[in-house]
């Protein structure tokens, strides 16, 4: 005799959204096979859905930052690290042990006259296409000089297929374009978490010329205890927009700056607050890089490399039930 409950059991399936757009997939990192630096390419973007909500769901790219000077650090990354943050090239190749997909080299201490920043920032770049050999992220934290710089890093890197960031409505927006066309690279759009913004910008860099495959858009989100909330539902609504058929949205999300500010709060550093530091930190990181990945983010740059290890234990998890698959190629 059958199992009367085995008839009984109803055979539910969670159903399939179905939207009329999906996210541009943009290439990061050298397609030339073995004529270019980088090791592999990797793909960013090509959503249907939010993370979880369809049987395509893919993993967030995670990138690991990298500073050219130690200043911005918190003394207890500082500490952790050691000399590896007097070199980035090392500092690089320590992320790439620990699992980095793709390196954001953060501009911060290079100074000088035109001539010498132009040859320090060559090597560097150079040092890290050849020694690393990871897709590479480029950004600037010197307003001011940040077109001078990116455009020389750009030249640097002719064919590379770097990302350039950031692209801002404020800053000098037509120069990054045009480095980013003639040297063959990809541009990160960002704004204050404003979807009107994010229109504005993208529509911009696109009537310049630059193809809907080399944009990508960073809402700069709040970390975790600094008004992350209001973050998120912003960029929850910018995907859904973007999959319910808003062009000017349809670009990936790649959080460049949220994660390394959830080192400013209170909980991830304070002993008074945190009685492990060490621990609640990187917890505290990716407790950040988890939501903002929930809210759409197709790639995130981590500061801590223990960040990187725990994000990529719960991937890791997640994939062992079958809830998500391989995003590179």
């Amino acid at each position: 005799m059958e199992d009367l409950f085995k008839l009984l059991r109803p055979d539910f399936r969670v159903p399939e959204p179905s939207f009329p757009g999906r996210i541009v997939e943009v290439v990061l990192g050298s397609t030339r096979g073995e004529g270019g630096s980088s090791r592999h390419s990797l793909k960013v973007g090509g959503a249907r859905a939010l993370p979880f909500y369809s049987s395509e769901t893919k993993k967030p790219i995670l990138a690991s930052i990298v500073y050219d000077s130690p200043e911005p650090l918190p003394s207890i990354i500082r500490e952790e690290l050691g000399s590896l943050v007097g070199d980035p090239v090392k500092w690089a190749k320590h992320c790439l042990d620990s699992g980095a997909e793709a390196v954001s080299l953060k501009l911060q201490g290079i100074k000088g006259c035109s001539a010498d920043l132009r040859d320090e920032l060559e090597g560097l770049i150079h040092r890290l296409l050849d020694e690393v050999q990871l897709p590479l992220i480029i950004s600037t934290v010197d307003a001011e000089r940040s077109a001078e710089l990116l455009t020389m890093a750009a030249e640097a890197a002719e064919g590379e297929r770097c990302m350039l960031a950031p692209a801002t409505l404020g800053g000098d927006y037509k120069v990054l374009v045009e480095a980013a066309l003639k040297y063959d690279h990809s541009i990160v759009a960002e704004t204050d978490c404003d979807p009107t913004s994010q229109r504005t910008i993208n529509q911009k860099l696109l009537d310049m010329g630059l193809d809907r495959t080399r944009l990508l858009m960073d809402p700069t989100s709040a970390a975790l205890g600094l008004g992350i909330e209001y973050s998120v539902s912003t960029m929850e609504q910018m995907r859904l927009d973007a999959l319910r058929g808003d062009e000017s949205l349809q670009f990936p999300m790649a959080i460049l700056r949220a994660l390394e500010g959830a080192w400013k709060a209170r909980e991830a550093l304070d002993p008074d607050v945190s009685p492990n530091p060490t621990l609640m930190g990187p917890l505290w990181e990716a407790h950040t890089g988890l939501a903002l990945y929930l809210a759409g983010a197709d790639l995130l740059a981590i500061l801590h490399p223990r960040t990187l290890s725990i994000l990529r234990s719960l991937l890791a998890d997640f994939a062992a039930e079958g809830e998500l698959r391989n995003g590179s190629s």
